[in-house]
């Protein structure tokens, strides 16, 4: 597997705001077959604020869900008590 360690690629076609949402909502299978063929194992797409990333090949979800899940599931904890402890007063 190749060492994928910068921030993958975005599809083509985003526009302001919406992103790839009027792209991805014709026809969301196409949208993502198309993006994988062109951009390889691993890219990224947003719709609207939101951002997507796709990761087409087994080894690189084995190592996002398996590998890296301590992380994973350390950063979730953190994010969700940033959203209850950093308020201001």
């Amino acid at each position: 597997m190749d060492n994928y360690r910068t921030i993958p690629r975005e599809a083509p076609g985003k526009l302001p705001i919406l992103g790839h949402l009027l792209l991805f909502r014709n026809d969301p299978y196409k949208f993502l077959q198309k993006n994988c063929a062109e951009m390889g194992n691993i890219f990224s797409f947003q719709l609207l604020n939101r951002n997507f990333y796709v990761l087409n090949h087994p080894d690189l979800i084995k190592h996002v869900l398996i590998v890296n899940a301590k992380i994973i599931q350390e950063n979730l904890r953190i994010n969700f008590w940033k959203k209850y402890l950093a308020k201001e007063c």
